[in-house]
Order: C-alpha cells, then sequence, then structure tokens
C-alpha cells in the first residue's frame, strides 16, 4: 500500500512539473523545432503520468483500466517521436540520408507498438491493488513481446541519433550536450527498467519512477537553456546547487506524505513545496535576465568607447575615433570628418594621424616620422634633413589645429609630444586598430581558460570591426614596406576569429556566412573550400558550388603565374 501510494504521489506530483517544462520550452523559444520537439517529450509524459493518477485513483473497471492503458502507449509513441525528431533538429549540420532513414524507422515502430497494443487483452495482477482498492491490471507479458520488441527498437535508434547529434556538434554545443545526453539517457532508461518491472514482469509499483522523471525534466530544462549561446553564461552564474536542495525537498515531502497520510490522495507538502520553489524559479529568472539586459548594454557600450577589451562602468565615449580598417575615416565629437583638401590641407596631414595611430601609445620620434613619410633616397643630405624636419612641424601644426580648431595654438588635447616622442593622447583617442587587437587578444585568453560564450563574444566584436578591404586600402604616403606586415598580421588574426566563429556555428547559415567570408579572402584555403563545396553539394545549389569553383581556380591560376 505504501509503495502504491508513494507512486501515485510522485505521478501528481510530476504532471505539473512535465507541464510546466513543455510549455516554458514553447513559450521561450516559440519559432524553434527543438522547443517544440522538446515540449513534445514532455507533453506526453505529462500525459502519461496524469494517466497513471487516474488508474491509481479512480474507481475504474478492468476494461477502463485497458482502455486508459492503450492510451499510455499511445503517449509514449508521441514521446519517442518527438524525441527522434529533437535529437534530429539538434545536429548543426544536415543529417545524412541514413539518419533521417533511421527517424523514419522510430515513427513506423512507435506508430506500430502503438496499435499492436490496441489488440491485446490484459489480466490481473494477483495480490496488488492502488490506493482506490482496485486491483491492479497489466498486459500479459507473453503477449506483449511485440510490443515490447518494437519499443526497444524505437528507444535505441533515438538513442543513437543524440549521440550522433553530440558527436558532430562543435564548440560549447558539444560540450552541453556530452555534459546533459548522458544523464538524461541514464535517467530515461531507468525509468524504462521500473516501468518495465512493474508492467511485464507484474511486480507491481516496486520503484516510484517519478521521481527519476522529475529529475529528467530538471536537466533537460538546464540542458535547452545552455544550447541558447546567450544564455550559457547567465546559467552557468546560477548555482545548480539550489535545484538539487529542492529536489531533494521535494522527494522529502512525497515521502513523509505518503506515511504520513497514506490514504490522502493528494501530495499536499509536495505541492506547497513545489509551490515555493516555481516562484523561486520565477524571480531567479527575472533577476538573471535583468542583469544579463544591464551586462548586454555595458559590453555594448565599452566597443564604442573603450581602448580596453575588458568592462568599464560610465567611460566617457572618446572625442576622438579613428577607423583604419578600409578608407580611413575621423569621427570628432561623433561627427565624421569629409576627407577633403579643405578639412585636412594635405592628403600627408591624414597620413600622419595614420601613422600615429599605428604606432598605438608608444609613439613616434621625429626621425621614424621623417623616415616613414619622407622615405630617403640615395642623395640624401643635411639640406634635405632639415627641410624634412621643418616640414614634419608644419604638418603638426596643422594636424593640431584640424583636430581641436577650438583649442589654443599648439593644442595637445589629442596630439602629445613628449620628450622626443608624438603620440595620440590614449583617454581622447580611441582607434578601430587598438580595439581589435584587445578583442582579439583577449578572445584568445577566455577560449583557453574554457569560456567559450565570452570568448565567442570577443571574436564576434573583434570580427566586426575588421574590413575586408584590410588596413588603409587607399593610403598613398605610407611606404608598402611599412604597411604590408602590419596588414598581414591583422587580416591573419581577422581569419583565426572567422575559423573559430565558423568551426563552433549552431547552424550550418551562420556557419556559410564566416566560411564565405574566408572563403573570399582566401581562395586557397582547403578548409574552407571543402566546406563550402559539401555544403552546397548537399543543397543542391550548383550556381553557388560553379562560384567556389571558378573563385579557387581563378587563384590557382594567379599563383601559378607568380
Amino acid at each position: 500500500m505504501f509503495a502504491q501510494s508513494l507512486q501515485v504521489s510522485f505521478s501528481i506530483l510530476a504532471l505539473p512539473i512535465l507541464a510546466g517544462v513543455a510549455a516554458f520550452a514553447v513559450l521561450r523559444q516559440p519559432r524553434s523545432l527543438v522547443s517544440w520537439c522538446f515540449a513534445g517529450v514532455f507533453a506526453s509524459l505529462a500525459l502519461h503520468q496524469s494517466l497513471e493518477a487516474v488508474i491509481a485513483t479512480s474507481q475504474n473497471s478492468w476494461r477502463e483500466q485497458l482502455l486508459l492503458s492503450r492510451i499510455q502507449v499511445a503517449a509514449f509513441s508521441v514521446l519517442l517521436i518527438s524525441g527522434c525528431l529533437m535529437a534530429i533538429s539538434l545536429y548543426q549540420s544536415r543529417p545524412f540520408r541514413w539518419e533521417w532513414l533511421l527517424a523514419g524507422i522510430v515513427f513506423l515502430t512507435a506508430t506500430a507498438r502503438a496499435g499492436h497494443y490496441a489488440t491485446l487483452n490484459g489480466e490481473i495482477i494477483p495480490g496488488c491493488r492502488w490506493p482506490s482498492g482496485m486491483p491492479c491490471f497489466a498486459v500479459n507479458a507473453a503477449d506483449n513481446t511485440i510490443s515490447g520488441l518494437l519499443g526497444a527498437v524505437g528507444i535505441v535508434i533515438t538513442g543513437f541519433l543524440f549521440w550522433r547529434a553530440e558527436y558532430t556538434a562543435t564548440g560549447a554545443r558539444r560540450t552541453v550536450l556530452r555534459r546533459y545526453l548522458l544523464w538524461l539517457v541514464g535517467l530515461f532508461v531507468i525509468t524504462g527498467v521500473v516501468a518495465f518491472s512493474s508492467t511485464y514482469l507484474q511486480l507491481g509499483q516496486v520503484v516510484p519512477y517519478g521521481v527519476f522523471l522529475i529529475a529528467a525534466a530538471i536537466l533537460a530544462t538546464r540542458m535547452l537553456i545552455l544550447l541558447d549561446e546567450d544564455a550559457h553564461t547567465r546559467l552557468a552564474m546560477s548555482s545548480s546547487r539550489r535545484w538539487w536542495l529542492w529536489l531533494a525537498a521535494l522527494l522529502v515531502s512525497v515521502v513523509v506524505n505518503s506515511v504520513l497520510f497514506p490514504s490522502l490522495r493528494i501530495p499536499v507538502l509536495a505541492l506547497i513545496v513545489l509551490g515555493i520553489g516555481v516562484m523561486a524559479g520565477i524571480s531567479s529568472l527575472i533577476n538573471i535576465n535583468g542583469t544579463a539586459a544591464q551586462s548586454g548594454l555595458a559590453n555594448e557600450a565599452a566597443i564604442l568607447s573603450s581602448v580596453s577589451a575588458q568592462e568599464h562602468e560610465d567611460v566617457r565615449e572618446p572625442a576622438l575615433q579613428i577607423f583604419l580598417f578600409g578608407p580611413m575615416r575621423v569621427l570628432r565629437d561623433g561627427e565624421q570628418m569629409p576627407n577633403t583638401a579643405e578639412t585636412w590641407r594635405s592628403a600627408k596631414t591624414r597620413s600622419l594621424l595614420a601613422f600615429l595611430a599605428l604606432r598605438r601609445e608608444s609613439g613616434a620620434t621625429q626621425i621614424e616620422i621623417v623616415d616613414a613619410l619622407w622615405p630617403p633616397n640615395s642623395e640624401l643630405d643635411a639640406a634635405s634633413e632639415r627641410n624634412s624636419l621643418s616640414a614634419l612641424r608644419s604638418y603638426f601644426s596643422t594636424l593640431r589645429r584640424v583636430l581641436d580648431p577650438e583649442g589654443p595654438r599648439g593644442s595637445d588635447r589629442f596630439v602629445v609630444h613628449e620628450g622626443e616622442r608624438y603620440y595620440l593622447r590614449p583617454d581622447e583617442a580611441w582607434v578601430d586598430v587598438w580595439q581589435f587587437d584587445a578583442l582579439t587578444s583577449e578572445a584568445e585568453r577566455l577560449l583557453a581558460q574554457e569560456h567559450h560564450t565570452e570568448g565567442l563574444q570577443h571574436w564576434q566584436q573583434a570580427t566586426a570591426l575588421y574590413s575586408p578591404e584590410g588596413l588603409l586600402p587607399d593610403e598613398t604616403y605610407l611606404p608598402t614596406t611599412l604597411l604590408e606586415p602590419i596588414r598581414e598580421q591583422l587580416r591573419q588574426r581577422w581569419l583565426l576569429g572567422q575559423r573559430c566563429l565558423a568551426a563552433t556555428a549552431n547552424d550550418e547559415s551562420s556557419a556559410l556566412k564566416w566560411w564565405e567570408a574566408i572563403h573570399q579572402a582566401e581562395p586557397l584555403d582547403q578548409e574552407a573550400n571543402a566546406w563550402l563545396e559539401a555544403y552546397h553539394h548537399r543543397q543542391g545549389n550548383l550556381s553557388s558550388l560553379r562560384v567556389v569553383v571558378q573563385r579557387r581556380r581563378a587563384a590557382e591560376a594567379e599563383f601559378d603565374l607568380l
């Protein structure tokens, strides 16, 4: 009697939890196939548990029990099909045809099992009674062999597809799936073994398997949230100890309720603990989402106004913003300065500013600047050097007036001269190359420490700053020997970030964007060629495939001419 009461308590308790998890998945991301499949799994479990409670607590005849048992089997079939579709939807790349064939087999076995079970008869289990006083009823194991085999085939194939989803995943997604899928599969296997022992071996409800379903619901919810890159960090910040303390309190309340009130069909104590947990969970989610929103705004402001890649609070946006990726652009107090002779007096004035920006906080001496803007020739003499230094001082005077027209003569608001060196004032100037280097260094550091979500976010911010045109493509005064090494270094850093984002993309559409950018910059990149050709071949997009092949062949022909 105690075991039966315990099982009924857990069935009633699991019902709102499973239904709530299903509703949470759909309401959270209603356009996601994973969410709907996830909801299908737990809605089917909720239906299964509700029928379990009805069978145990109502005065049902054996015919009514048989009908409800058939509905339970149909709910399990829906669960199996939803689980199979969820495994397929978790794939980061397009599934192979044989994997779709396996999914079709699961659908056929699940529907065949429900249909076959509808033709079976049942019998009363000797010595087993529900809390309602009615005898326990089960289908004869000898008549249910085929149904059991069909269910086993569907479970094995679905488990294999989940393993394939984890095996083919990359980056943070693979880490999440590897961490949680093993536990979920284990909990469902235990649930199946317990249900098999009670139904097929006619041992009665020896172990209340509702507890395993509750634990599975909690783990699956955490996995679903972690699969979202934006929520990864937020959930990692919350302590999992509270989840398990709440679950332990839930289990204790069910046992206490069954011991003290065995005739009470509703687990009152457990429902009270459940309500407390639900309210605490809602308040935690509200707090976490509020914190995340504030953090997101702070990060966005930091990208535009901070030289460092680290987060800073209340940082004033620099008055001077210099963009060296692509054609040079300069913003003063938020307004772009025209690239005209009327504004800059000479294009060499802009080149002087670009050179100082490339030298960062260390700056450059007069000799280094003269060598860059007035390259020495074989007939260099003292007079030419004096003329170059005199011209440099004139250009510095012009640059200061252009950048700070309302400041005093020789203003050092933006350009500082200390000792023999000239440099841009870091607290007044923001340069995209500085920010790019800071973000890429921070991204590599975070990934090395296995902070995947934050590291990928820094790579995304860094690659957004870069322009495929490269560093200063329209520069005419700075020598190529000076710019090319810097251009190539920045380009390789950008390609590294693109590869990292492509390899860890959650879906093929995102990966396509990164691989296409890599291929346009490096048509001979073997990894990009292989991925793009395989992708367009799977999609049947022959025109895009032809573009990829032609781009590669053109690069090969150009390379052969060198």
